[in-house]
C-alpha cells in the first residue's frame, strides 16, 4: 500500500486572533473529517503536537482532491492542509502559506 502524508496544522478560529485553546482530541477529528471526506482507502491521524496533527491517506488521488477542497473547518477553526514531501522533514513545513 502506497503511503501520501499530509500535514495538518490548525489555526485560530474564524475572527479571532488568538488560537483556541480547546484542543479537538484525534479521534474525535477522525470521526468529523472521515464523514466529511468520506476518503477511498485508509485514514489515520495523529497529534503531532498541540493543534497540530498529521494525515496519512492511503489513496495519492482522495489526499490531492482533499487537499484541493479545502478550506476545511472543525469546529469553527480552520484547517490548514499541506502536502508532506516525503524528503522534507514535518518542521520544514510552512503553515503560514
Amino acid at each position: 500500500m502506497e503511503v501520501n502524508k499530509s500535514a495538518v496544522g490548525r489555526e485560530a478560529p474564524t475572527g479571532s486572533d488568538t488560537v483556541d485553546e480547546e484542543e479537538i482530541q484525534s479521534g474525535v477529528l477522525y470521526s468529523i473529517l472521515k464523514s466529511a471526506w468520506r476518503p477511498k482507502g485508509g485514514l489515520e491521524v495523529h497529534e503531532q503536537s498541540k493543534n497540530t496533527y498529521i494525515f496519512i491517506l492511503s489513496d495519492k488521488n482522495e489526499k490531492d482532491r482533499i487537499i484541493h477542497e479545502s478550506p476545511w473547518f472543525v469546529k469553527g477553526s480552520h484547517i490548514v492542509l499541506k502536502d508532506w514531501p516525503e524528503s522534507q522533514h514535518f518542521d520544514e513545513i510552512a503553515f503560514s502559506n
